[in-house]
């Protein structure tokens, strides 16, 4: 039987449609406890996923080895790229932030501050930042301030107040 039979893409379509709509990338505000009006500068940030960290071995007779779960893996880390502006703003900001200690709080809102389907909270964030291209021939881009994000969720989520950022 061919998997592209009528009859088996018509059950694919129909399971695939049962599940909720699927979530969309760019569907996210990032906020700094702080620096709020920054949110429409963040351009990229990870979303947190919580799961075992790395996997121990143990050893079992006969030389057998087998692997156990450990503790969730709570200290993450992700890219993030933010769009600096004309008068240096983004800079300003990342400055600012070393002279409070360089550590911040921040919610990942699918969706805005206003219309979410659900959020997250990372505790003593930190970034390093990468020094930035500037490039001649690119005259249709902005100028992107590229580093990592490393911060801590512990599943500290935040119930939306929308079902569907669609509806």
């Amino acid at each position: 039987m061919a998997v592209s039979n009528l009859n088996a893409l018509k059950s694919a379509h129909a399971a695939v449609g049962g599940m909720s709509k699927k979530a969309v990338t760019s569907d996210f505000s990032f906020v700094i406890k702080g620096f709020e009006q920054f949110r429409f500068l963040v351009k990229q940030v990870p979303w947190a996923v919580l799961s075992h960290g790395e996997p121990m071995e143990i050893p079992c007779e006969l030389g057998l080895v087998e692997w156990q779960p450990t503790q969730a893996k709570t200290h993450l880390q992700g890219a993030i790229t933010m769009m600096e502006t004309e008068d240096g703003m983004v800079d300003n900001m990342l400055i600012s932030m070393l002279m409070q200690g360089g550590e911040f709080d921040a919610i990942v809102y699918e969706g805005t501050r206003d219309k979410f389907t659900r959020a997250k909270r990372y505790t003593k964030c930190h970034t390093v930042m990468e020094p930035a291209d500037r490039d001649w021939e690119s005259r249709q881009q902005p100028l992107l301030l590229s580093g990592t994000l490393y911060f801590h969720y512990i599943g500290d989520d935040i119930p939306g107040n929308v079902e569907s950022l669609n509806g």
